[in-house]
Parts: structure tokens; sequence; C-alpha cells
């Protein structure tokens, strides 16, 4: 391997701006110095053999000042324990908060979210919405009688990830849609569209097929001719999402669900949905917090506060990148996707780009100031010797 190949970036574009600052127009400098009365002499600097020298000296000079970075953002064994630290916390939450803890149950968290607005008198707002229907309305052969399906495909184990009103994302579209329109459309290429019924229980059951763009504009004209129902849909909508993301199903990923449904039905059975997942990064951060807070009480002004920077992104990238290896090989052994920590390793991904884009940028900033200081003293020795 050539030495151009063992270079870092940083390396590389200090080395890069030396040749351009380098690539110069020699002979109208010499005749600036010859008009100034140099010693021609001293002109011999410029000389293939006096340009590859420096090159060479510039060369030794980055390898010095990179030296000198690598021992000034070191971690020592303060930084080390508050590494640790970050590491026992990370795999404590891993270990004591996984997917399945923490959950209601349906009646919990109806009374939970329900029950204040119910005393505020917003019981407009508290009705089941269609896109939770999953039996049918006159029967199962009824319903193929009048489709010529032999089933709507919906039950109560993958409802939420099938019925597109409860999707994190085109939720929003869907499910103010279906609740304006009593409509229920699915997850899948066709945005099958069914018809619902209002039972005398006030559960939706699903009754027969009509088209998502008769929906759509069947809803339109609603908000036109009562532009308070948007309100009340959009009000609907939250409630019922709010009741349902807490629960032991929870809610399914976005994207993940409406590119694969069956994959994000797996995921919610074992935890891993909206919850779990921004819970877990949630958690994650404020430790990551926790830890830049505690490094910087360590902080000794003598040093420079950017190489200090470097050290701490250093604990938490490493911190983060330990916890979150361990969590994956624990989850692999055990089989258990329940203690897969998927928030945790989003935040360890993120912190992996972030602090590693920093320390490179770190890097160059360092490298440049120091080996400009370096030729910027030698420059005025010369200059002081004319």
């Amino acid at each position: 391997m050539s030495q151009e190949k063992k270079l870092s970036s940083a390396q590389r574009r200090a080395q890069n701006r030396a040749k351009k600052d380098l690539d110069i127009n020699i002979s109208e400098f010499k005749k600036v110095m010859s008009d100034k009365e140099y010693d021609p002499q001293r002109l011999d600097i410029f000389s293939e053999e006096s340009v590859a020298q420096s090159l060479a000296e510039y060369r030794d000079n980055m390898e010095s000042v990179l030296d000198d970075f690598a021992k000034s953002t070191s971690l020592n064994k303060v930084d080390i324990s508050i590494l640790f630290l970050g590491v026992a916390l990370q795999v404590a939450r891993q270990f004591f908060i996984t997917n399945d803890k923490f959950r209601m149950t349906d009646s919990q968290n109806e009374a939970l979210v329900k029950g204040p607005l119910k005393k505020l008198g917003f019981e407009r707002i508290l009705e089941p919405v269609p896109y939770d229907a999953t039996h049918y309305h006159e029967g199962k052969d009824i319903f193929r009688e009048k489709t010529g399906e032999k089933t709507h495909g919906l039950s109560g184990a993958n409802h939420r990830s099938l019925a597109l009103g409860h999707d994190p994302l085109l939720g929003w579209i869907f499910g103010p849609m279906s609740i304006l329109t009593e409509t229920l459309t699915k997850n899948n290429k066709d945005l099958d569209t069914y018809t619902t019924v209002k039972s005398p229980s006030g559960s939706y059951k699903v009754d027969g097929r009509t088209y998502v763009c008769t929906a759509a504009i069947e809803s339109i004209e609603s908000v036109i001719n009562e532009p308070s129902n948007l309100l009340i849909a959009v009000a609907t909508h939250i409630v019922h999402l709010s009741t349902d993301v807490f629960t032991k199903l929870g809610l399914p990923l976005p994207v993940i669900n409406n590119i694969s449904p069956e994959f994000a039905q797996m995921l919610q059975v074992n935890g891993i949905d909206v919850y779990s997942v921004s819970r877990g990064a949630s958690l994650s951060m404020l430790i990551n917090k926790l830890i830049s807070t505690i490094h910087v009480l360590f902080y000794d002004k003598e040093t420079d506060i950017k190489l200090y920077q470097v050290k701490t992104r250093k604990i938490l990238s490493i911190s983060n990148t330990i916890a979150s290896s361990s969590n994956i090989l624990y989850t692999a052994v055990t089989k258990d996707l329940t203690k897969l920590d998927v928030g945790g390793l989003c935040v360890t991904l993120y912190r992996v780009f972030t602090d590693t884009r920093f320390i490179e940028e770190m890097k160059y900033e360092y490298l440049n100031s120091q080996v400009s200081k370096i030729y910027k003293e030698k420059y005025e020795t010369i200059i002081n010797r004319n």
C-alpha cells in the first residue's frame, strides 16, 4: 500500500491545500524578489529539490501534529470511568425497560385518556372509529355474496397493521377520512376499502366494498358541507391513537408498516412498535446528555475546549456502540425480540455517523491551524533575515 493511501481524509485535505498553495508563478515571484534586490542565491528554495524537501518536511509536520492530536484527545482514566458509567446505564436501561414493559390494558388506557375528556363533555370525539372494525355486519356469507371475497382479512391481532387508519404517518390522512365516511381502507397495494355499519353497541362492523376514491370524494364533500367535521374527525383520530399507543399491541412502525404489514405485525407482537422505539431512543439520548454533562464537569480550562469535545464525542460513541452490540448479541443468543433495543440502536447509528464526522472535522481544523502556525513562524524567520 502506498504512503498516499495511508493518509486520513484530514491529511489528504491538508496536503492538497499545501500543493495548491505551492502552485504559484515562481518566475514572477523571482522577478519581484530581484526587483527588491534580494539575494538571488536565496531563490534556490524554489528548485525541484527544495520543493520536494519542503513537501517531505510538510508531511513530517502533519504526522507530528496528528500524533499530538491523538495524544490530546486520547481517553484518560477519568474519561474511561465515565465511558463505562455510560455503558452501565445504557445496559441497565435495556435490561429493565424491555419492549414489553410498562404497557397498559385497553381499559386502563381508555380510562386514562377518555376519562378526563368525558368529564369535560367531549363525548363526541370519544366514539369508536370505523378502522377498528374486524367483524362482519351481516355475517361472513352475506359479505362473500356482496363482495365476491372470501374474507376481508382483518382480525383483532392484525387490524392495527392492516388498517391504514392506525398507520403513524398515513393514518393522518386515512384515519380522518375513515371517520368522515364510515369506511375502512386496508394497507395493501390496491388500497382495498370497505363500508362499515355502526352496531347498536356502538362499534363498527364491515359491511361491503367501496373504492378509496369514492371515500376520498365523500370525505371532501363532508368537510365542504360542514367544515367543523374535519376538526371533529382529526380530534377523534388523535384520541383513538392515544388509547392504542401504550397498549400491548401498540401502533406499527411507520414506513416499515407500509413496506410489509406482516413484518410490522411480527415486530408489534414482540413489543417493537412506535411506543417502545421512541421510548428507547428518548431514554438513550437522555443518558447520553447526562454522560456529556458529567464529562463537562471534569473539564480542565487549560485544555482546548474543541479537543475536549472530541473526547466527549468519543465517550458517547464508544459507550453506545458497546451497549448496542451487547444488546444485539444477547437478543441473538436468547432469540427474544422483546429485548431488542431498536430505539437505542437508532441513536447509536446516529452518534457513530455524526461523531465520526465531527471528530474528522476537528482533526482537520487542528491539523490545518497547527501546520499553518509552523510555517507562519518559518515565514517570519525568512522575512526577518532579509
